[in-house]
């Protein structure tokens, strides 16, 4: 059995005014990974390198965000607060 081959992504996730959001997720959606911001709101998230990756970025009272990521690095990503409060979504730490 060949282990498949694992990249890093990592990068900052950010409040509209710069501020670091401490305990935002992202998600690889493709293969359901994931991790959380830090105090810094640095996070790091190892992957298959064989895959395109679609990342989501969440925080609560915030927009989500969706970026196409192809091959491993610095993915830095600015939330803006949410417009519509109508809809619920819930973060689950990883």
């Amino acid at each position: 059995m060949v282990a498949s081959k694992m990249m890093t992504v990592k990068g900052r996730i950010l409040d509209e005014n710069g501020h670091p959001l401490v305990g935002a997720t992202v998600l690889d959606k493709n293969n359901g990974r994931g991790a959380s911001t830090d105090a810094t709101g640095k996070y790091t998230l190892v992957v298959p390198a064989s895959q395109a990756l679609q990342l989501q970025f969440g925080y609560g009272g915030y927009s989500e965000e969706e970026v196409q990521v192809k091959g491993q690095g610095v993915h830095n990503v600015t939330l803006l607060p949410r417009t519509d409060i109508k809809k619920k979504h819930h973060w689950w730490p990883f």
